[in-house]
């Protein structure tokens, strides 16, 4: 098409001039040129038309594709954002039950080493945090307990022993 119309175009500027000091024949042959020119450059138009629909709708497509995206992840920020509140709201209810219980309250690793301690430990032991964080259970718990210990360190190695039990220091 864009061939068609520009071979038109020249001709008809060939021929303008002539046209104008001619005979009506001369000027129904340009007028008939610049019906067809006209007509390629409506259909040209139209073909452009055509693929600029085409082009929006793809468009229109891929923005509400984003849109729904965009949705999906501000849902998920949220839901990230309530879980993070949720498990900061329960740690800090965790530390303050074990900072503030009556009993002894501590962690360890299989090797027996205190990992932490709460407060009630300083008061009942005497030692401070960072002296029982020093320690190994088998410095701390009564002779008779130690059998008890290790065999609780075992089972909890295997994923069967408790997580709590009480031990005489």
């Amino acid at each position: 098409i864009a061939k068609d119309t520009e071979k038109l175009l020249n001709l008809y500027h060939q021929h303008y001039e002539l046209a104008l000091r001619s005979s009506n024949l001369y000027r129904l042959c340009l007028y008939a040129i610049s019906v067809a020119l006209l007509c390629l450059i409506i259909l040209k138009l139209r073909v452009a038309s055509q693929g600029m629909k085409i082009a929006n709708r793809s468009l229109e497509e891929k923005i509400l594709e984003s849109t729904q995206m965009n949705a999906a992840l501000q849902a998920q920020i949220a839901e990230r954002q309530r879980a993070e509140e949720a498990l900061r709201e329960s740690e800090e209810k965790y530390r303050d039950l074990f900072e503030n219980a009556n009993d002894i309250i501590y962690t360890h690793d299989l090797a027996g080493n205190y990992t932490s301690a709460n407060k009630a430990c300083e008061k009942i032991t005497g030692f401070t945090n960072e002296e029982s964080l020093k320690l190994n259970l088998a410095q701390v718990i009564a002779p008779e307990y130690l059998e008890i210990v290790k065999q609780m360190g075992e089972w909890k190695a295997q994923g069967k022993g408790a997580s709590t039990y009480e031990l005489g220091i």
